[in-house]
């Protein structure tokens, strides 16, 4: 049994292994990620609502802390299985969703952009497509002006990229939309998506909660593969079994389980490991 199966059950969800083989789903797990996912997504989230630009880095990217090394390796582990599936499949595009809010979706998808980034020498661009309530923003601490949702309005013209790092960029979400379907059923996204994969090597989509909005389910038309977080004894079984089906189960390349207990996993030896 993996330590992502033993996670699961210590979480209390139903694990994919326990299902009859005609319901498997194929998926991969990629190694669950510690850390005090909830907390931090809640914090973003209010960030954002209120509108201001801190200027800095928030709490929501831990991978260039002092953090636990724990944290900062399973990031790069997830990295290095995406990095692994571009070789072998040279895919591009790549949405992160999670089937409800405070999952630590937001939180996965700048770690993850990051290491990408300065571990893997991979051109990053890090897109925040929620366009209803967008947050990435808020985790870099640059404006959310001039962004995708502004673009789209433009017909897919050029959308403001903040140069993060030498590594990453970050196109912010713009002016938010409470009905954004027509925006991103324009036809301008397609393109614009397009015209950025020509100019990076990775062009990750932040999404919105696909079991709560339509969103998501239209985006993963327009990338190549996605990865769903599941956050351990959130999201119910049933919940988590319609969003793979809606997204397509062939489409999600894996699963990232966020706050797992770190006790229960045998990674939780790896600071005793370096200790040492």
């Amino acid at each position: 049994m993996s330590h992502i199966e033993q996670a699961l059950k210590q979480a209390g969800i139903r694990s994919f292994a326990d299902r009859r083989p005609e319901e498997s789903s194929h998926l991969e797990y990629f190694p669950a990620v510690n850390g005090d996912a909830a907390r931090v997504e809640t914090q973003v989230a209010e960030n954002a609502d209120s509108g201001t630009a801190t200027g800095h880095w928030s709490d929501a990217l831990i991978v260039h802390e002092q953090v636990p090394r724990i944290c900062t390796e399973q990031f790069r582990t997830v990295a290095g299985a995406l990095h692994q599936k571009q070789r072998d499949t040279g895919m591009k595009r790549l949405m992160i969703t999670s089937a409800h809010a405070n999952e630590g979706k937001t939180f996965t998808v700048a770690n993850l952009s990051y290491m990408l980034g300065e571990s893997y020498r991979r051109r990053v661009l890090l897109v925040d497509a929620d366009l209803r309530r967008p947050c990435l923003h808020t985790v870099f601490g640059v404006a959310n002006t001039d962004g995708l949702s502004d673009s789209l309005r433009r017909n897919g013209s050029t959308a403001s990229v903040h140069q993060i790092t030498p590594w990453l960029s970050l196109m912010p979400a713009g002016t938010p939309e409470s009905d954004p379907m027509p925006l991103l059923t324009s036809g301008h996204l397609q393109p614009l998506l397009h015209d950025m994969s020509d100019k990076f090597d990775w062009v990750i989509l932040d999404a919105p909660p696909a079991a709560l909005l339509p969103d998501a389910a239209l985006l993963i038309s327009l990338v190549d593969s996605a990865v769903l977080v599941i956050a351990a004894g959130v999201a119910p079984y049933r919940s988590l079994s319609r969003t793979i089906a809606a997204l397509g189960r062939q489409k999600i390349a894996g699963v990232v389980l966020t706050r797992a207990e770190s006790l229960g996993l045998p990674e939780s030896s790896y600071e005793t490991y370096y200790r040492r």
